[in-house]
């Protein structure tokens, strides 16, 4: 009767232990307990059997956490292996610093056809309502029509978060398959949807952006 007991408990404890958001190129409108011991006469009575199976329990859970760990712990780069970057640049609006930029690929120069992560470290604090908001706008100014804009503003509200001073957000392109949010390392979406992952990141990449200085910083290629 030990053995379900430890293993709710090991479970909670467990629990206890245990998405690119975005102002946007031209947002403009602002910004249990643990189970009791047993007696000791009642842990020398214990068969070896409970003991093991104990034992097996405790393993189990162990592996388990470890496994749940290990994406928040490496967060993106799981996603982007051998990543290195290739630019970064500084966000601006009427000389407010929104956020830091950079661009990371495991390719020598960007490839839209490999994954790529870009990852904004934030400079002041910005609600996911404005976060959105700015999202749409932009993607709006790019030519999506209403029916794209409906279906895509939900993976917005998903993936994005109210962001603090110091906050990194990160957007992952997954060329053909769609693109991933962390928040600080911490995966908040996974979107399986090409065209919305392409006009998001057409943002800053496009050559028709709001920031063409970004762009080239992203890019490589500032003087």
């Amino acid at each position: 009767m030990n053995t379900p007991r430890l293993r709710v408990d090991i479970m909670r404890g467990t629990a206890r232990s245990t998405i690119v958001a975005l102002v946007l190129i031209g947002g403009s409108h602002g910004l249990m307990p643990g189970a009791a011991a047993a007696p000791a006469s009642a842990a020398v009575a214990a068969p070896a059997a409970a003991m093991t199976a104990i034992t097996a329990v405790a393993v189990t859970v162990v592996a388990a956490t470890a496994t749940a760990a290990t994406p928040a712990a490496t967060g993106w780069q799981t996603d982007v292996p051998n990543a290195r970057r290739l630019g970064q640049g500084k966000m601006t609006w009427f000389g407010m610093r929104l956020y830091d930029a950079a661009l990371w690929s495991a390719a020598p120069a960007f490839d839209p056809k490999v994954p790529f992560a870009l990852v904004l470290t934030y400079a002041r604090d910005i609600e996911r309502a404005r976060l959105v908001s700015s999202t749409v706008e932009e993607l709006k100014r790019q030519g999506a029509d209403q029916a794209s804009l409906d279906t895509w503003t939900p993976y917005l509200e998903r993936a994005f978060v109210d962001v603090r001073e110091g906050d990194t957000m990160t957007g992952v392109s997954l060329p053909g398959r769609g693109v991933r949010f962390y928040v600080n390392g911490r995966l908040t979406a996974s979107i399986d949807d090409p065209r919305f992952a392409e006009r998001f990141f057409a943002i800053w990449l496009a050559r028709d952006t709001r920031e063409p200085d970004l762009r080239r910083s992203l890019l490589g290629s500032a003087p």
